[in-house]
This record gives C-alpha cells, structure tokens and sequence, in this order.
C-alpha cells in the first residue's frame, strides 16, 4: 500500500497497520511550532505533521518529537475512522464488525476509552452503522441492543464523532439518502357559522 492507495473505503486495511507502516504511508513533516500569543513553545523542529491522502493532522502539545508523533498517529487514525466521503460518494460499509472491537458490542452501555488502541476502529464501524441505518440513531440503537439516548450519549462525549453525524445527516438529506419528514397535510378549516 502507498500513500496514493488510501481510499475511505479501505480505512478498516490503514486503521489495522501498525505504527510504523502508517508513518510510511503518510508524509511527515517536521516543523518548528509556536505557543499561544506568539510564544516560542518550540525552539527546535519537533511539531509533527502527518499527511494521508487528503487527511492533515498535527500535534504540537509536547517538546518531545516522539510524543507529537504518537499524538499525531492518534489523531490520524481517528481521521481515517471519520473519513466517510469518497467525493460524493459514502464509502463502502462494514457489516461484520472488526475482530478488534467485538468484545465491546452487545453491552447495553457503549462504552469504549479514546486511549484504547481499538477506538478507531469501534469509531469508523459505529460511524459505518450509523450511516447504514440512514443516521438514524434509533433504528442504530436497536441493531446495536441498546437505547436511543445511549447512542446519543456516546456520540455527545466525543465532538469529533458528534461533528461527523450531524454533517451525515445534513449530507444524507442532500443526497437522498435520508427521506426528509413528509410535511403535514394542512388541517381543514372548519367554516365560520353566521351569527
């Protein structure tokens, strides 16, 4: 696989490589980075930006180049789980959920914490079921055995993911996707009497 091979549809392939495949197929960039208010935070070049087809992330929070790595990798990984348009196009769905997460499906409660190594994963399956169910969180609630208001729960706790599904069921609407609520016939009128 090369940079030039990632498509949204193959980010179950991108998300599985390890650390040091997914830095080869990503141009990396070295930078010197400054602090809020023009502080000069990094004096060295030790900022790292990540490049994956047309996926950008940075992460500048630590002096330490190794950390800004392992910070940036978090980053693009959950990118390449969120990345769900190939143009104008969704990108091919998941129907099986990935090995990695099965043990965290079929829990009432969904739950699963951004330090673990499968959260991308769970995140780009959850997204893939979400857009399956034509983002509709109830009818995503009832294949994944839980209630509406834990779904919503789940997406809330994470902006990036709640930003991701309410852009899917603006785009949904655009596209068909979504059938938009059929407008009430109007009620009619009752006649006035004369008095």
């Amino acid at each position: 696989m090369k940079s030039s091979d990632y498509s949204p549809d193959r980010w179950l392939d991108f998300l599985r490589l390890t650390d040091p495949e997914l830095v080869a197929k990503a141009r990396r960039d070295v930078y010197k980075s400054g602090g809020k208010g023009g502080q000069k935070k990094n004096k060295v070049e030790n900022a790292i930006r990540l490049t994956l087809g047309r996926l950008q992330v940075s992460d500048t929070a630590s002096r330490s180049k190794e950390e800004n790595l392992a910070g940036a990798l978090r980053k693009l990984r959950l990118a390449i789980a969120l990345d769900y348009l190939k143009g104008t196009e969704l990108r091919v769905l998941q129907v099986r959920p990935p090995k990695e997460i099965q043990s965290y499906l079929g829990q009432e409660e969904i739950r699963i914490n951004p330090k673990n190594p499968a959260y991308p994963l769970y995140i780009g399956y959850f997204l893939d079921r979400f857009l399956a169910q034509g983002c509709d969180f109830g009818k995503l609630a009832l294949e994944l055995g839980t209630s509406k208001s834990q779904v919503r729960k789940f997406v809330e706790r994470y902006p990036a993911l709640l930003a991701v599904t309410r852009e899917a069921q603006e785009f949904g609407l655009l596209i068909g996707l979504l059938r938009p609520a059929q407008p009430q016939p109007p009620v009619p009128e009752k006649p006035v009497e004369d008095r």
